[in-house]
């Protein structure tokens, strides 16, 4: 024998251990598209999710901001109160003394 030529044995081992490394192959490249496809339907709920909490990141902006206009109208229909009824106190005063106070 010279070193050019193969065992049949050896010859059976490589095509065996080519077989085991196509089929491992086969499984990893599985495994990689089962990944991707569960990544990119990781990613879109990612962006919904966040497109959903920034409408209500934005609904409960609104809400602060319309709570703010109504304490400012709080306050203002509170002060109109208070100059409502000085100012009828005050006509009230007059109309007493007006007409000389009260009549028994």
């Amino acid at each position: 024998m010279n070193g050019d030529e193969t065992i049949p044995g050896e010859l059976t081992a490589i095509h065996e251990r080519l077989d085991a490394g196509d089929k491992r192959m086969e499984g990893i490249e599985s495994q990689v598209a089962e990944n991707t496809r569960l990544t990119i339907e990781n990613t879109t709920l990612t962006r919904d999710n966040a497109a959903t909490t920034q409408e209500i990141k934005d609904l409960i902006v609104a809400a602060k901001l319309g709570f703010k206009v109504l304490g400012g109208l709080g306050v203002a229909f509170k002060w109109m109160g208070i100059i409502a009824a000085a100012a009828g106190s005050i006509y009230s005063a007059y109309l007493l003394f007006r007409n000389g106070g009260s009549k028994p």
